[in-house]
């Protein structure tokens, strides 16, 4: 084991480098990240199979997902008196529908406060690729039953319809700054095998022919500030240490300050979760917020892991936040 783990650590040095792509004075100064959609939910709020999070910075608002419904995202965040007006840029984790639905109605919130500007949104290399349901699959049956149709990538088929709203899409392939102190992480080398995403998948070259899709656009969302960077994953589908071994080599090379977002160990055994842990303490992982497709299990086994107490690690329910003033700020029903 001693021994696969340093060729997995020498080969992610060989992938991602060393070199840091920022200037040190790239800092957030101020930071608070608001959950507006996950799967646990009370008060005035809903809960859904779906991630949404608000990003404060100074002067600079970014959306990260826009939930899985129509409206949760919009009405949530009326319930928890959070302005989507001020949202000028979007990051998107990955093209899944229950990170992407929300987001016309989003745009719509934002062009009724009054800005008519164009809108940037951030996605991962990959994210339009075409995707289908591999129909030899045993679950095949149920993704069609959860999708409707054999073709799934409904980004795909609404870009025209979204860039008509003003949206403008830029699909990136490396970390990107998105204002000062905020960055999208791109695409992350799968150094570490997580296999964090649904076997009955298939991308779908121009050609025709298909291959398993690993989403290869999974990306994250990441403030810099002086206590290290706090990490924001969709579903994780790169896998959480890999997600985190990437920000640390070439956005932050910090502690993680705090980590929050889907992990994508719902259905994990518990040699992963535990690995999963282990790791996560190694990369120095302070605080933990992890909600939507983490599961309930999951999440108090890397807390135990991680020698966190509630005051540190919480379930990441609509509501919750994380600041730089305050740290974690549960809710009453995840407290």
């Amino acid at each position: 084991m001693r021994t696969s783990i340093v060729v997995a650590s020498l080969t992610l040095l060989l992938a991602i480098g060393t070199t840091s792509v920022l200037a040190n004075d790239d800092i957030a100064r101020t930071a608070k990240v608001t959950v507006l959609s996950s799967n646990l939910a009370n008060g005035a709020t809903t809960g859904e199979w779906g991630f949404s999070a608000m990003v404060q910075t100074a002067d600079h608002c970014t959306l990260f997902d826009a939930g899985r419904f129509t409206d949760t995202v919009v009405n949530n965040a009326t319930a928890l008196q959070v302005d989507l007006g001020c949202v000028r840029h979007i990051v998107l984790s990955h093209f899944h529908f229950d990170h992407t639905r929300g987001l016309a109605s989003v745009v719509a919130k934002i062009r009724a406060s009054g800005y008519a500007n164009k809108l940037d949104v951030y996605v991962g290399e990959g994210f339009f690729i075409p995707r289908v349901i591999d129909m030899s699959h045993p679950a095949s049956a149920m993704g069609v039953k959860i999708f409707g149709a054999s073709s799934i990538n409904f980004m795909q088929e609404k870009r025209a319809q979204l860039e008509a709203l003003g949206l403008v899409f830029h699909e990136i392939n490396q970390p990107t700054q998105i204002t000062p102190g905020v960055w999208a992480t791109g695409p992350v080398p799968r150094v570490y095998p997580e296999q964090n995403h649904p076997s009955w998948v298939l991308l779908q070259k121009p050609n025709g022919e298909t291959t398993p899709d690993t989403v290869p656009e999974s990306q994250g969302l990441v403030v810099r500030t002086q206590q290290g960077p706090i990490v924001l994953l969709g579903c994780g589908h790169s896998g959480a240490v890999n997600m985190l071994s990437f920000v640390r080599q070439k956005i932050q090379d910090k502690d993680i300050n705090a980590l929050m977002g889907g992990m994508h160990l719902f259905n994990a055994d518990r040699q992963t979760v535990s690995w999963t842990g282990v790791k996560l303490k190694e990369l120095g992982l302070k605080h933990l917020m992890a909600g939507h497709c983490t599961g309930v299990e999951p999440m108090f086994q890397l807390r135990q892991a991680l020698g966190l107490d509630r005051s540190q690690a919480v379930m990441g329910a609509v509501g919750a936040s994380f600041s730089l003033a305050n740290g974690v700020m549960a809710t009453d029903i995840a407290k």
